[in-house]
């Protein structure tokens, strides 16, 4: 088997992590995780290539010593995790390395292509068929590529123990509880956010992307039936969801802002200053 070939340099290995959009992360919770872990494991001498999407990723061949590797796709719903997908798992079955990290459910069903080749990590960061986006058929796909990421990988972890439980419960498999990071941070102060007329203390934050099972609706009917004495942030966009974000966007006013997708100081400004953060999501 593939997992019996590592090659152990010393302490030191060759890393490939593929099933993101790409880092540097501008949106997405499994690009910031993966851009976090990439870039520290780099930093402890080993060797870290991501395979991006090119439309997301700026054209670089290296960011932060981590290897970059941009592979096209169709931007399209429903092909462009899966195209990305196949194109990362042919590019590193002709590639050497010492470990395949995959990340996601729906990515991992290449795994039992990419073990032939290399030993194969894949993380669970939740489950895609319970969002609410997808249709009849994605589901019943991302439901077979759940049962291929349990059973095939060399090791599989997931984000959260609720997931553990889960696959332990439905499959008779254990994942591993490896849950992401948070990096500590000094609040900032509002100047960057005055350009929306925000003050410190004077909102509610929501950051995430607008999908329903992210709760932002639940979140905007809750503000309008307590109307609290502060205004209602909603920072980010469409995930393949602009028919949501435009139902959304009609409950713009005063005190409800869209502010899209923020990014660097600005972000940093807007959790650093605001009353209470809240992300009211179903399945996460």
């Amino acid at each position: 088997m593939a997992d019996n070939r590592v090659r152990n340099r010393g302490d030191f290995m060759h890393i490939v992590m593929m099933g993101c959009r790409g880092i540097p992360a501008t949106y997405g919770g499994v690009e910031k995780a993966v851009e976090e872990l990439s870039v520290r494991l780099a930093r402890k001498g080993h060797r870290v290539t991501v395979l991006c999407r090119s439309h997301y990723t700026p054209k670089m061949s290296e960011y932060e010593n981590v290897h970059i590797v941009r592979l096209p796709t169709i931007r399209e719903k429903h092909l462009e995790m899966i195209l990305h997908t196949l194109l990362s798992a042919l590019y590193v079955s002709v590639k050497s390395c010492d470990l395949v990290h995959i990340h996601s459910v729906d990515p991992a069903i290449v795994t039992p292509l990419v073990r032939l080749f290399h030993p194969v990590v894949a993380t669970s960061h939740g489950q895609a068929y319970r969002r609410d986006k997808w249709g009849r058929i994605f589901r019943m796909f991302s439901r077979i590529a759940e049962r291929v990421f349990i059973a095939t990988p060399s090791k599989c972890t997931a984000v959260s123990r609720t997931l553990c439980d889960l696959y332990a419960r439905r499959y008779n498999k254990k994942a591993e509880y490896v849950p992401n990071g948070v990096t500590p941070q000094e609040p900032v102060g509002p100047e960057p956010i005055k350009q929306f007329g925000l003050d410190k203390d004077s909102y509610i934050l929501f950051v995430g992307r607008l999908l329903a099972t992210k709760g932002p609706k639940l979140l905007i009917d809750a503000y309008k039936k307590v109307r609290p004495n502060l205004k209602l942030v909603i920072v980010g966009g469409s995930s393949h969801t602009d028919t949501y974000e435009k139902m959304l966007r009609k409950e713009a006013s005063e005190d409800i802002l869209f502010l899209g997708y923020q990014y660097d100081e600005c972000l940093k400004a807007l959790y650093s200053n605001c009353r209470l953060f809240v992300f009211p999501s179903s399945i996460e």
